[in-house]
Formats: structure tokens, sequence, C-alpha cells
């Protein structure tokens, strides 16, 4: 018995982790990032209605309470003092261009991005300044650690971009260390600056990741649910119409024949059916094949719509089989209306190119609204009366048989 070999799965390497790697970081689905911008500026106006109202605490605080008592705590209180009325106004500015931005369908758009990359770079910068303002009298680095917590928690930036943006942070915040005088205090700050600005990086890709997730999982069930209508719609379809000729099947044309007795009821008109068999239409499929014989029953379907009224229905009631549904018609104009198309059909080519001549057989019937069963005692006597055109030599028309 001979062994079939085991398939070995293929362990990815460092090429694919990298390649996986590089496409996280330059992450740039449209629908990822538009969906991230509606998300940013929303946020923006809230976070520049907190922003000021912090700073004003700050410039209240650091104003009024406790005057300086040393030239140096002087500067350390000024330069906060400074630092929030700065961030104040630019705060006004952002969450006014937000609220004017989030109203706009074009969010995507190179100024709205400007306003979300611009103002996470502006919250880290003013980590940086005033951390480096706290080295005059403290040893904290808490704004910073703040400044990089507020974009990873509330905005949505692109790894590529947030990894940019930290990694150029970090590089303003060691520089600024050095406003610390003490050699053991300025390294363990930029030691845990480093720290800072790592979980800064790892919070801001969770929240890109998870928002990404939550965007495809949504196109996801969009696309599931197009689907399902696309299929519904299909599954509808073929329950009322025949696939071949887009004409209505049986049971479609049942349901409809029930309207009109119900309105003919009501309105007492009349109203007759036709039935139509091709004739010798098994001679063309055992000829031409069964492709040909499809092909010219679809362009008999068309030719019948064709010659027919908008308010005429016309259905495939099986095979070679066709039957039509004459609203506010007398027998007598019934009859006329199938001599019509059986003198056209007999002169028309059918099939590719016309290249089929053949002739059809017509039973007519009219409709009784008070019949128990009205559209089976109909059906009974047009196709009693198309047998009776089939067995006068084909290619005639044939009014009911009234003892059928």
């Amino acid at each position: 018995m001979q062994r079939i070999p085991r398939l070995q799965e293929r362990r990815p390497d460092q090429g694919d982790y990298l390649l996986l790697a590089w496409r996280f970081l330059t992450s740039s689905d449209p629908d990822i990032v538009a969906d991230a911008s509606k998300v940013n500026l929303r946020r923006l106006q809230y976070m520049a209605f907190g922003a000021v109202l912090v700073s004003i605490v700050h410039i209240v605080v650091f104003g009024l309470f406790q005057p300086a008592t040393s030239a140096v705590e002087l500067r350390w209180r000024s330069g906060i003092i400074v630092s929030h009325l700065v961030i104040a106004a630019f705060m006004v500015v952002v969450g006014w261009f937000g609220g004017r931005f989030s109203k706009e369908s074009g969010q995507q758009r190179w100024s709205a991005q400007l306003l979300q990359y611009g103002t996470a770079t502006f919250i880290l910068g003013m980590g940086v300044a005033i951390a480096a303002i706290d080295q005059l009298a403290t040893t904290s680095i808490a704004p910073f650690l703040i400044a990089c917590a507020i974009p990873a928690l509330l905005l949505l930036i692109r790894p590529g971009v947030t990894l940019l943006l930290y990694l150029a942070a970090y590089a303003g915040f060691f520089g600024a260390m050095w406003m610390q005088a003490d050699p053991a205090i300025r390294l363990s700050n930029q030691t845990n600056g480093l720290t800072v600005m790592g979980l800064g990086i790892v919070l801001s890709w969770t929240l890109w990741s998870t928002h990404a997730r939550t965007v495809e999982q949504q196109k996801l069930i969009q696309e599931q649910q197009q689907t399902l209508q696309a299929t519904n719609a299909r599954l509808s379809y073929l329950a009322a119409y025949d696939e071949l000729t887009g004409l209505c099947n049986r049971r479609e044309f049942q349901r409809l024949v029930t309207k009109e007795l119900q309105r003919m009821g009501r309105t007492h008109h009349p109203s007759c059916i036709m039935l139509i068999d091709i004739d010798f239409f098994k001679l063309i499929n055992d000829t031409y094949g069964h492709p040909m014989g499809d092909r010219l029953l679809q362009s008999f379907g068309e030719h019948l719509q064709n010659e027919l009224r908008v308010i005429d229905t016309v259905g495939r009631w099986g095979g070679e089989e066709f039957i039509v549904l004459l609203p506010e018609t007398t027998l007598t104009e019934s009859l006329q209306t199938a001599e019509r198309l059986r003198a056209g059909i007999e002169t028309k080519g059918f099939g590719p190119q016309r290249s089929l001549n053949i002739t059809a057989s017509f039973g007519v019937a009219p409709l009784r609204p008070y019949d128990t069963d009205g559209l089976q005692v109909a059906y009974r006597q047009a196709d009693a009366a198309m047998y009776s055109a089939k067995q006068a030599g084909r290619n005639c028309v044939r009014p009911q048989m009234a003892d059928v």
C-alpha cells in the first residue's frame, strides 16, 4: 500500500513578519481612514472643550494662589501660565475647525487630516515643553506622560504616523531633560520618558487595531447583507419568473389570474386567456439540439411580449407552451388577437439570426369570475381548444369548447 506523503506546513519566516509589520505601519485602507477621521473630528470638539477648561484652571491656580518666593519659581509659574494660554488658544481653534469639518462630507481631505495630526503633534510638543519647564522646580515628567496618553487614548492615528510622532516627541523630551541639573534625576527622567513613549505607542496601536477590526467586520456584515439581499431577490425572482425566458411562471400567472378574477367580480368586465403551443418543437430539438431550442423559446417569448399590450401578461406554462392573460378583452377580441399573433409567427424567423421558421397553435377561452375554480376551468377549455387546433392541422386558432 503506497503511503501518501504528508504535506509540511510552511512556517512564517522573518521576512513574513517584516512584511506584516510594514503593512501594519503603512495601513491606509480608505474606509478605515475615513471612519477614523469622522471619529477624530467629533472627539476633537470634546477634547478642545476639556483642554480649555483644564488650561483655565491651571492659569488661575498658578497665577493667583501662593505667590512665588524666588526668581526660579517665578520663571516656572510664568512658563506654566504661558504654556496653558497657548494650549487654550490653540484648542479653541481646534474645536472650531473640528466642528466645521465634522459637518462636511470630505473628512479625508488634507485639511481635516492636517488638523488631526497637527493636534496630536501639538499635544505631544506641549507635553515636552511643560515637562521641561517643570524641571525648574520639580523632577516630575507627568506632563509628558499625560501628553503621550491623550492622543493614544482619544485619537485614532495610523500606526506609521504614531511611530513617527512619538519618536519625534521623545527626541524632543530627551533633549529637554537637560533642563534638569541633577544628572541622576535627568537619566531617570529620560529612561522613564522612554517607557512612557513606548506605552503611548502600544496604546495607540491597540486602539487603531481595534478600530480597524471593527470597520472590517462592519464591511463584512454589509457585504453579507448585500449578498443575502441579492440571494433573496434572486430566489423571489425564480419563484415568480421563468429563468430561461424571463416570463412569469405558472405560480405567478395563477396569482395574477386570481387577482384578475377578483377584479372582474367587482367591475364585471370580460377577460380571456390564450394558450399557445409551438408546432413540432420536439423536431426542432432533435434536429438542431436543445440549445437552439432554448434560443427559440427565448425569442418566441420576446415576440409575444412585443406584440401584446402592456396590460397583457405572458407566461411560460411549461415546455413549449405559453399562456397569455388578456384583461378587459372579449372572446371575439381575443380570437382576433390570437389570429394576428398566429399570422405574425408564421412569417417571422426565430432563434439565432432568425433562422428558424415555425408555426403555433392557439386555444382561447374566457375567464368567469363566478366559477369556483375560474382559472382551471378556463385552462381546460383553452387546452381543449388548442388540441382541437392541433388536430385540425396546426397553425390555427380555436375558441373554447363549451362542453369541456
